[in-house]
């Protein structure tokens, strides 16, 4: 045995020995063929496979040539090698192929089929396709132009007839399409909502018709890879100032009047906001058209927004969900109009139809079992009204009348219920209603979300707030200041006739209205401002850092005793010691994080930089860099880094290390490894080998 195949069998021998039933190894010899060795070394089975894998359970699948079949122990083919390509095995059963071709790396024109350990066809190998496994239970199969569903077992759970199936969410429900003609299989679950005929039903993936196969249109059915494809559509279309408009044109032949126009104006730019600030999502909207935080407008989640905007449903990353997401999750609408007008409201998880269709013409999905009905939707005569999916009776006795074909029309909404309360907006007015049908007789300008049962209102440009008690908003703060901040910690930040301070949540006056500006409290402190310097005081109102700062940063939680300010002479960040009462160390062009528990904290100001010239050359160049710092200004890890996440990743090295300084050969090498030219220098101290690239 040459040198070469000893290096081959021992590596092999470490991948696989005590792995499998039979301690045959496979091996390829020098000629590209593969055989079988003992662990002894000696050959069990000749080199005459052109690829061969591991026995597992007896059988091993090998190929010759561009057929695949499994063979025993002893050689013996158990599944004939005939097959164009097999799968791995999924609960006893694989698979696989016959005929086709190899074109572009991938096997066409094949027929697939499923087989058992036997070889016996448990699933005719006739179907032009076989999709993966989806959630570990279904796969789609096709024949002609028909799709439908089997289990493991091979067995169908929806009959191969449909003219398209839609990918099973994570709760197991998915749609399918009679009589459409879907152009693109691989885009299905983005473009459902492009017309492309035939009727709608919903199944779960028991095989289960939840929703009878005769609609023009059925809710949408996320899945993390369809919220993926769509984003990356989305990152696409956004790319100039015109993408807002070029949004609404694609799907412009679904308005219907200008209400809805304006309707789909504001939502389009609010998707387009979403994906220039990743810090917005759909449930913490700031723009007042789609509501508050908790409590986003009706209209972001109607029907007829879905059959308009199906690719238009960004998300970051696809959200956890709670209880009253996954029941929310099981809420699913159908209509027999393409726009999803006069839709019907189903339970698919109790298989219960809450709204009857042609019942309204606008209808919302449903939150905390209410959702928000509209006819005659932008008419002269619109009505508006809540709908209980538990009581199946309208929450209002009397409807919400609106001339919506005016140009207050853009004054009407009913918010989405959350935590047992919505708002109703009637031209330019708010008021507060309970799930139990109780609303609130004070009408405001606007209210906010609410943070321990308090939110702020404003009756024209007075603010005040408001407290939940019971089925009743009390007003604890008339509404007569210039500015009311959201209450935090027991205290809400007021401003008048130029002057501010804070209210406890009875609405007293706790710290005097002396200051030119208050921010929140925030860990025990609020920042506050005299002429145009910040300080900090504490709960009880007492300074904790003097007002002659810049700025000062509010506290952390993790590290309550340091905070950053900014000194006007110079415009540098320096840390402050609140216990003490006094600045530390040095000042910082760029700061990155607070203190830690460790009392280190990142930070940036001009360092010695490696870098390489156009001419090959290695030199230093003085740029924005990063550190790891204590509060006195000790340097844990110098400023050697250009992004912070390798820096935070270099000072855990450190942590690990058991030691927090460094030797002026380290902080060489560290300089050299965090460059984009440490390739060029072969040295390493503390750095593992591993994170080296030579």
């Amino acid at each position: 045995m040459n040198l070469n195949r000893l290096i081959t069998c021992i590596a092999v021998l470490c991948c696989y020995t005590g792995l499998f039933s039979q301690d045959l190894i496979p091996v390829k010899n020098e000629k590209g063929k593969y055989g079988y060795l003992t662990p002894e070394g000696t050959i069990a089975l000749k080199y005459k496979f052109d690829d061969a894998g591991p026995f597992i359970e007896g059988m091993a699948k090998v190929r010759k040539g561009n057929k695949w079949g499994y063979i025993n122990a002893e050689g013996e083919q158990v599944i004939p090698i005939k097959y164009s390509e097999m799968q791995d095995w999924h609960e006893g059963i694989s698979r696989v192929a016959l005929g086709g071709k190899i074109t572009d790396g991938q096997l066409v024109d094949a027929k697939w089929g499923y087989i058992d350990r036997n070889g016996n066809e448990v699933l005719k190998i006739e179907y032009d396709e076989i999709g993966d496994w989806l959630n570990g239970n279904i796969a789609y199969v096709k024949k002609g132009d028909k799709y439908g569903y089997i289990n493991p077992k091979a067995q169908f759970v929806v009959p191969c007839q449909y003219k398209a199936v839609g990918t099973p969410n994570r709760f197991g429900y998915f749609w399918v399409n009679e009589g459409g003609n879907f152009k693109n299989w691989e885009e299905k679950d983005l473009n459902i909502r492009q017309d492309w005929g035939g009727k709608y039903g919903v199944f779960n993936t028991q095989g289960e018709e939840i929703i009878p196969c005769r609609y023009k249109a059925v809710g949408t059915f996320l899945t993390d890879e369809m919220i993926r494809k769509q984003n990356e559509k989305l990152l696409k279309n956004v790319s100039d100032d015109k993408a807002v408009s070029t949004l609404v044109n694609k799907y412009s032949r679904l308005l219907g009047n200008k209400y809805r126009q304006y309707v789909y104006s504001q939502i389009v730019g609010y998707e387009y906001a979403s994906l220039t600030n990743s810090s917005v999502t759909r449930s913490k909207s700031k723009l007042e058209i789609l509501g508050h935080d908790h409590r986003p407008s009706g209209v972001s989640t109607t029907t007829e927004y879905y059959a308009a905007n199906t690719l238009l449903y960004p998300f970051s990353a696809f959200p956890d969900y709670s209880l009253s997401d996954i029941e929310r999750a099981a809420i699913f609408w159908a209509s027999e109009k393409f726009d999803g007008s006069y839709p019907a409201i189903f339970n698919v998880a109790l298989k219960q139809t809450l709204l009857p269709e042609n019942t309204h013409e606008w209808v919302s999905t449903p939150t905390d079992y209410v959702c928000a009905i509209a006819d005659r939707v932008g008419k002269s005569d619109m009505t508006m009204n809540y709908y209980s999916t538990l009581n199946k009776d309208l929450l209002l006795q009397e409807n919400i009348a609106a001339n919506a074909s005016n140009s207050d029309k853009a004054q009407i909404w009913l918010t989405n219920f959350d935590y047992d309360f919505a708002e109703i907006r009637e031209f330019g007015t708010s008021r507060l209603i309970h799930i139990s049908g109780v609303a609130d007789a004070n009408l405001y300008s606007s209210i906010s979300d609410f943070r321990d049962s308090l939110a702020v209102v404003t009756v024209s440009d007075k603010y005040g707030a408001i407290k939940l008690q019971g089925f009743n908003w009390n007003l604890i703060v008339p509404t007569v200041y210039d500015k009311v901040l959201m209450p935090t910690e027991k205290f809400i930040g007021v401003a008048m006739n130029g002057k501010s301070g804070f209210l406890n949540y009875d609405g007293k006056v706790v710290i005097p209205l002396t200051y030119d500006g208050v921010a929140q409290f925030r860990n025990g402190y609020a920042r506050v401002m005299q002429g145009n310097k910040w300080g900090l005081i504490d709960c009880t109102g007492k300074v904790a850092i003097p007002t002659k700062w810049a700025a000062v940063l509010d506290v952390d939680s993790v590290n309550t005793r340091y905070t950053w300010v900014t000194n006007p002479s110079d415009n540098l960040y320096y840390c402050y010691d609140i216990l003490q009462k006094r600045q530390l160390g040095n000042g910082y062009a760029d700061l990155y994080t607070y203190f830690n528990k460790d009392n280190v904290a990142f930070v940036g100001q001009e360092a010695e930089i490696y870098t390489k010239g156009e001419d090959g050359t290695v030199g230093l160049t003085t740029q924005k860099a990063i550190g790891c710092v204590t509060p006195t200004g000790n340097i844990v890890l110098p400023f050697v880094f250009t992004d912070l996440d390798m820096a935070k990743e270099g000072y855990e090295i450190l942590k690990k290390s058991g030691r927090m300084t460094l030797t002026d050969r380290e902080i060489r090498n560290m300089k050299i490894y965090t460059s984009p030219v440490r390739n060029e220098f072969q040295l390493y101290d503390i750095i593992p080998d591993e994170l080296w690239d030579f």
